[in-house]
């Protein structure tokens, strides 16, 4: 999933596991701003956990 605001993204990624049952997830927030003043993607991880 990507949330695309105006100041910032909102990402989720649900996570591959072995047995197939995807429960476990990571959201983080692109900031674009500081994006575009490192000249690469800067991600803040919010959580990390059940989908």
């Amino acid at each position: 999933m990507i949330d695309q605001g105006r100041d910032r993204w909102t990402v989720r990624q649900i996570l591959d596991d072995p047995a197939g049952h995807h429960d476990w997830a990571v959201t983080a927030e692109i900031d674009l701003a500081e994006s575009d003043e490192l000249g690469a993607a800067a991600v803040h991880i919010t959580s990390v956990g059940d989908a």
